[in-house]
């Protein structure tokens, strides 16, 4: 579990709070992948990808501003909205959870994990 930092709004341990502050994650986490350097590094680290054409980086970076614009799925991140409800003062790890919603995306432009 990871402390709450000072960007993040104080938990109060309501659901809209929760809410809140896992969608927060989120986008910090699509903010990172919408540079350059944090997305080749994702696509290296992570589908072991060197290089893709600048069309598909456009539609990518397309469809990752997108989703950062969207509410959370309650029912992709239900379980993560319930520990955060119980305790109010930790975020539980999120990242896997923001990781299979982000790698939709990539999956749609052909990048699979190996």
């Amino acid at each position: 579990m990871t402390e709450l930092t000072s960007n993040q709004p104080a938990a109060v341990g309501s659901m809209t709070q929760a809410i809140e502050n896992i969608r927060l994650a989120r986008n910090q986490y699509i903010l990172n992948l919408l540079t350059k350097e944090g997305l080749d590094s994702f696509l290296e680290n992570q589908f072991q990808t060197f290089a893709i054409t600048n069309t598909k980086r456009e539609f990518l970076l397309r469809d990752l501003r997108e989703l950062s614009k969207l509410p959370l799925d309650l029912v992709h991140y239900a379980t993560l909205i319930q520990a955060c409800k119980a305790n109010p003062q930790q975020i539980p790890e999120h990242e896997p959870f923001i990781f299979r919603e982000v790698e939709i995306i990539f999956k749609k432009y052909g990048l699979d994990r190996p």
